[in-house]
């Protein structure tokens, strides 16, 4: 009995459970048994879905520099933890954001290893 399937790319004959796979468009020639099958990936593979995680970004960093106005309540810098310390006229949030107190001129200071940022 003579069965033919046709497919994309390969034609497939089968004489007498034998089966024969042609070359058609640069598709390599495979010798499959009856009992065999082409096994297609059931899992995504070699970290595939360890990837694509990324935080959003916090947007750190000063936000009003030295010589200029802001306004009471006005966020000076955002930092973690304390790498500008606060003056006078600032205060500092529980996340570590130094704030204005009063309006006022943004001047930024520093005493050897130590910066500090007042508002006057």
């Amino acid at each position: 009995m003579v069965s033919i399937f046709y497919s994309t790319y390969v034609i497939v004959l089968v004489i007498k459970s034998h089966l024969i796979d042609y070359q058609i468009d640069s598709v390599e020639k495979k010798e499959l048994n009856n009992t065999q099958s082409i096994k297609m990936a059931h899992k995504k593979g070699a970290g595939s879905t360890k990837n694509g995680r990324d935080s959003n970004s916090k947007r750190l960093g000063i936000k009003v520099y030295g010589n200029q106005p802001i306004k009471s309540g006005g966020i000076v810098v955002r930092q973690r933890g304390l790498t500008f310390k606060p003056g006078k006229g600032v205060m500092v949030g529980k996340d570590y954001t130094i704030f204005a107190l009063q309006d006022g001129i943004v001047t930024f200071e520093s005493d050897k290893n130590t910066k500090f940022i007042s508002v006057s």
